[in-house]
């Protein structure tokens, strides 16, 4: 069955992203739904579901993967999106990933809330130079969230923190 073109299915586990990786292209959804495609997107298939109730953002360097599920798991794949294994879970929200290289990926979003009624979320990077067994923290006080960024290489890209345009570079 061709997923995305089933008017049907496309309802049940809403879209949210599409990327292509060469000729493979990934599709995240609801109910934690990864579909791929080998054919440049001709036909999709439904080979993997996390463990959650949305699959949000994902990106590829080579054939390692990352996917970011629920704003607070992510799960790598080290071959093409075949097997998904979680590598990272923690309680703030996570809503962008970056992998640079092979071993290194940036996880970007939301750190601490200052409490209260009215407070404030601080944003947030983790990253892992070890292909996703340790990720450190660094809590970026003063700057909003971060839902936006793109890298241009392996150590430098921008990152948008509410209407803000900030430079990153990676050590």
């Amino acid at each position: 069955m061709n997923w995305l073109k089933d008017e049907k299915w496309r309802r049940f586990c809403a879209l949210h992203k599409i990327i292509f990786n060469g000729e493979l292209g990934f599709c995240t959804g609801g109910n934690g739904n990864i579909f791929r495609s080998s054919d440049n997107g001709t036909t999709w298939i439904l080979p993997a579901t996390l463990s959650s109730n949305y699959a949000y953002d994902i990106k590829f360097n080579t054939e390692n993967g990352y996917c970011i599920v629920d704003n607070q798991t992510v799960y790598k794949t080290t071959n093409n999106g075949v097997i998904w294994a979680q590598t990272l879970s923690h309680q703030y929200g996570s809503f962008v990933l970056n992998p640079l290289t092979a071993n290194s990926c940036l996880v970007f979003g939301a750190g601490v809330y200052s409490g209260g009624d009215f407070g404030t979320w601080d944003g947030k990077v983790t990253q892992t130079i070890n292909g996703g067994i340790d990720w450190p923290e660094t809590e970026l006080a003063d700057i909003v969230p971060i839902y936006h960024t793109s890298f241009y290489s392996a150590t430098d890209g921008y990152a948008l923190a509410g209407n803000k345009l900030l430079k990153v570079t990676v050590k």
